[in-house]
């Protein structure tokens, strides 16, 4: 091999060797539920409650805050996460007064969050347009599929954001869809769900309502 053909050959392994080291990872969408230990996220949580029997409506307002507060590594690896979530009534009180825990277990597929005894996976790795799991797999209650939707799509303020379709059943007995929205680098920031029934008094069909609205919107990260 001659001096030329040698050089030409080192350049080529060379560059081909530094652009195999500078491929970028592939995006598989960890960036919509980003975990950060002492991070806290303040929501706008409007509730609409129908009661048919006592023919009565009421409105509730109030924020949340949700505190992640440390991280447990368990033994095969996962990383455990507990939250702590606050509430205070807008109106009243600058306040807050402690409610409930959670856990979030993040894995290399999937976080499941372990709440009011139920273990349920709320997101999934990679995140694609049309994919679908079943939110109830490791625990014993019936199948519940989620998919996503608009993938890296705009919402409202975020460059890019992702639906969790959660629940699409709108029918004439009532309204009952769900779903939840986040958005890159910052993680929930949009939650809808409605599980609303037509009262049906001896059999018949009418405009009286049973159940709640809820939409809880992301107002600040601590």
């Amino acid at each position: 091999m001659n001096n030329l053909t040698y050089l030409l050959v080192s350049a080529f392994i060379i560059l081909g060797g530094c652009k195999k080291q500078t491929q970028k990872p592939l995006d598989i969408g960890l960036e919509y539920f980003p975990i950060e230990v002492s991070s806290a996220l303040v929501y706008q949580v409007d509730c609409t409650a129908y009661n048919s029997f006592f023919a009565d409506t009421q409105h509730f307002k109030f924020q949340e805050k949700h505190v992640t507060d440390h991280i447990h590594v368990q033994p095969n690896g996962d990383s455990a996460f507990i939250v702590h979530v606050f509430q205070k009534d807008t109106a009243s009180s600058s306040l807050w007064t402690y409610k409930k825990d959670y856990a979030l277990y993040k894995q290399s597929a999937r976080i499941e969050r372990f709440k009011d005894n139920l273990r349920q996976t709320v997101f999934t790795f990679p995140v694609k347009d049309g994919y679908t799991w079943d939110a109830n797999a490791f625990n014993t209650d019936p199948e519940v599929a989620y998919y996503y939707k608009d993938v890296n799509a705009p919402f409202e303020n975020y460059d890019s954001s992702v639906y969790v379709i959660q629940n699409e059943t709108i029918n004439a007995l009532g309204d009952y869809h769900a779903f939840e929205v986040y958005g890159k680098h910052t993680g929930l920031v949009y939650k809808e769900q409605f599980d609303v029934t037509r009262a049906t008094p001896n059999g018949q069909l009418t405009d009286t309502l049973d159940g709640f609205e809820l939409r809880k919107t992301l107002l600040y990260v601590e």
